[in-house]
Formats: C-alpha cells, sequence, structure tokens
C-alpha cells in the first residue's frame, strides 16, 4: 500500500494540489523513471514542489523545483491534474527573514532569478530539504 512522506524539517503548511506547471521538461528519463517506480512503491516520498503563491492567485501555477518528481507523479497516478504536496517560497524565505518581494523586485519580477538568489541565502540543509538545490531545479 502506498504511504506518502513528504519532507518538511521547516513545517510549513504543505498543499495537495493538482494543475502546477513544471519550470521545464524533464530532461533525465532514467531520473524520472527511478521516481516512478519510488512513487509507484511508497507514494510520494521527498520534498514538496516549491511554487509561487503569487503567482497561483494570478492564475499561474509555476513550479519553481520538482520538473522530474511532476512528471513521475503524474506518470503513477495516471493523471496531469493529480494532487501533489505544494510549498511556497514565501514561506520557506519568511522563515529565513528573506524578503521574498525584495529579491523579485530585484531580479525585475524573474521567478526563477529571485529563487537562485534566495538560494544563496538560505542554509543548504534548507534548500536540500525542499530540492533546491542542484538536485531539485
Amino acid at each position: 500500500m502506498q504511504t506518502s512522506t513528504v519532507t518538511n524539517p521547516l513545517t510549513l503548511d504543505i498543499e495537495w494540489r493538482g494543475g502546477i506547471n513544471p519550470l521545464h521538461e524533464a530532461f533525465d528519463a532514467s531520473r524520472v523513471a527511478t521516481l516512478t517506480a519510488s512513487m509507484e512503491a511508497n507514494g510520494w516520498d521527498g520534498p514538496p514542489i516549491v511554487c509561487d503563491r503569487a503567482l497561483r492567485n494570478a492564475g499561474q501555477d509555476q513550479a519553481y523545483t520538482g520538473s522530474h518528481r511532476i512528471e513521475a507523479w503524474t506518470d503513477v497516478q495516471d493523471d496531469t491534474q493529480a494532487p501533489m504536496p505544494c510549498a511556497y517560497i514565501e514561506d520557506i524565505c519568511d522563515r529565513h527573514n528573506i524578503d521574498w518581494s525584495a529579491l523579485l523586485d530585484d531580479a525585475d519580477g524573474n521567478g526563477y532569478d529571485a529563487v537562485m538568489a534566495a538560494i544563496l541565502l538560505l542554509p543548504a540543509d534548507v534548500c536540500e530539504a525542499y530540492g533546491l538545490d542542484a538536485g531539485g531545479l
């Protein structure tokens, strides 16, 4: 039986929802296959997808992490709208007293560039836990 374990050391509010747009297409087929096999056996087991609340509220539900996890999960669920765990970059930054709005302004509104700036300010263990490291982006 599948159970889900979402990595969440900051105890952020996690929303399970579908319709999240990946940052890019999954480019590593073997990584997707490994994740798919794991998810078939264990359910979701790892970091949530990191999204942008403001973009979601504006109808542009964009993920900053997890392109491979999104593809694997939707394959396992056989549903492109399958609910998956999501945490928000705003909450991660807030927990570390990082002004997400200022990072976004400094990046001229480019969320990806703002996330890259946030990564430089966040502890490495937090980046790893939420997939904000090289393995998650």
